[in-house]
């Protein structure tokens, strides 16, 4: 019996090793199935990705961020040199508050605070006329100052007059930043090509947005008090110096550049359908008027904000991809979400990379620089039907990164595009951005007729 049980005993021995041996095969066979299937993919994605970018050569486009920023103005002729604004988007030692641009910035958004010394309260800034066609009643908004910080004088019949007295009193600051809207080129210091980007460029600071929306308001608020008194030299000068804003905002690369130059000019067009309502304006300053909207290319602005926007998503997804940490930071996705990212293979993000350029490519550059804002609208909502189908597509989970942001992408470009067409092409009560095109309305030859567009005192009589 002993020796029986001894060959029990070697029999299972025998079979705990092939057992053993059995499922480390099946493990290896299994993690060999798994490494070689990511290798597949990675390989697989980075083909796609190569074959994406030899696309976007073919289409004339470049990755290369830095290569799309304007060249820098030189300071004698560029609006945002002068003291007061010089060095407004630079940040001393990684510290947004120090130094003397931190100085200028806080001070210049004082100019049109919510709350403190500087307070206008609840003002609200003029936007009826460009989007209703419904001229201000002077009487109901400057009731809209009571509680302000605003020293009315003593009243007169002219209650525009007042409020235009009553806002250079309150802010002094603003007559070196009127005295200089003489300058010809106007781009935030430092420009845009000699500012130090990070590598995550989606994660750049705009430290200028605040101080360029509160000159916006205020200026706003200036040029239609000024209209509204019949003071064209006021208006002229407000409307010029705003103006000058739009074009330093017009630089600014990526969408949210874009956002920041879309607000800041809707804001002066706001101000100008008063001057014009007003007819407050003289021929010579009207023809320097139309000479600075003729400037402005809105398709050429609309496409630069988009290559700068593909650019820094490229650059972002490729920095991502060794940083996977700093996804945690951006704030944009779940916990489980961050943890499927920070596992997933490179091709993930290759894959990613490629899809999002592509859509970006087809429904958006390319019908901009062809077919114009009307091609551009329709991609993007091509481009929102586009991540509906991939949401509920087999495929979603490996399309992450271009999910989380397609929707708000596409979205931003139908906003901006709907600010920048034609009042024929929208809706009357969206007339946002109407007088984007409003050189039509400014006084000019016909080349057909001969016929000028009245003078100042004709105009006056209609």
């Amino acid at each position: 019996m002993p020796a029986l049980d001894d060959a029990l005993a070697q029999q299972q021995a025998a079979l705990r090793r092939y057992s053993r041996r059995g499922w480390l095969a099946i493990t290896a066979a299994f993690a060999a199935l798994i490494i070689g299937g990511v290798l597949l993919f990675n390989y697989l994605a980075a083909c796609e990705w190569e074959e994406t970018k030899a696309e976007l050569t073919a289409a004339g486009e470049t990755l290369d961020f830095h290569k799309l920023l304007p060249p820098p103005v030189p300071d004698a002729d560029n609006y945002c040199a002068i003291p007061e604004l010089k060095d407004i988007a630079l940040i001393v030692d990684g510290d947004r508050e120090a130094g003397e641009p931190g100085r200028k910035r806080a001070a210049l958004a004082s100019l049109y605070a919510n709350e403190g010394p500087r307070s206008l309260g609840k003002v609200k800034r003029v936007s009826n006329g460009i989007e209703l066609a419904d001229p201000i009643d002077i009487k109901e908004w400057i009731k809209s100052f009571e509680g302000s910080t605003l020293v009315m004088p003593s009243a007169t019949q002219n209650h525009a007059a007042d409020l235009l007295q009553a806002i250079d009193s309150a802010y002094p600051d603003l007559k070196p930043l009127l005295q200089a809207c003489g300058r010809k080129q106007s781009q935030f210091t430092p420009g845009p090509s000699e500012r130090v980007w990070p590598l995550l460029l989606v994660a750049s600071p705009l430290l200028h947005v605040v101080p360029n929306y509160a000159m916006s308001h205020i200026l706003n608020l200036r040029v239609t008090a000024a209209a509204l008194a019949g003071n064209d030299q006021a208006a002229f000068e407000s409307l010029l110096t705003h103006l000058k804003l739009c074009k330093a905002a017009d630089q600014e690369p990526m969408l949210v550049g874009q956002l920041l130059a879309i607000s800041t000019r809707s804001w002066a067009y706001e101000s100008l359908w008063q001057c014009l309502h007003q007819r407050v304006f003289t021929e010579s300053q009207l023809n320097h008027l139309q000479k600075q909207l003729a400037e402005y290319n809105p398709s050429d602005h609309y496409l630069y904000a988009l290559r700068t926007e593909l650019a820094a998503m490229v650059q972002a997804d490729e920095y991502l991809k060794t940083h996977r940490i700093e996804l945690r930071n951006l704030n944009l996705l779940d916990p489980g979400q961050f943890t499927f990212m920070e596992l997933a293979p490179n091709g993930f993000f290759d894959h990613n990379t490629s899809l999002a350029a592509k859509l970006q490519l087809e429904h958006l550059i390319k019908p901009l620089k062809t077919t114009g804002f009307i091609g551009a609208l329709d991609g993007a909502f091509k481009l929102k039907s586009e991540n509906e189908r991939l949401q509920k597509h087999w495929s979603s989970p490996l399309n992450a990164l271009v999910l989380e942001s397609l929707d708000t992408y596409s979205g931003v470009i139908r906003n901006n595009l709907h600010l920048s067409l034609p009042p024929r092409s929208i809706d009357h009560r969206h007339r946002v951005g109407a007088l984007l095109f409003a050189a039509s309305a400014l006084p000019r030859d016909d080349a057909k007729s001969g016929a000028r567009v009245p003078n100042r005192s004709a105009r006056r009589s209609l």
